[in-house]
């Protein structure tokens, strides 16, 4: 009896490893699919950041053009 109860914990907690296992790359999926987004999201705001940019350099342009006909 004793031995049938080892072994049933033995088995116990073989499967209560796999189940950390099993958990633990799932959770290393999530973090990298995370990660993925983090990445593209970052690349999203530089090109937003250039976007930005551009239009700053273009309303100087207009300013520059408006304050020619309107004189100093």
């Amino acid at each position: 009896m004793q031995q049938q109860n080892e072994a049933i914990e033995q088995i116990s907690q073989a499967i209560k490893a796999e189940n950390a296992n099993i958990e633990a790359k799932q959770g290393r999926t999530i973090v990298n699919e995370a990660v993925i987004t983090i990445n593209t999201l970052a690349e999203e705001v530089q090109q937003t950041a250039a976007v930005v940019n551009q239009l700053n350099t273009c309303t100087h342009n207009v300013n520059d053009i408006l304050d020619k006909f309107t004189g100093p």
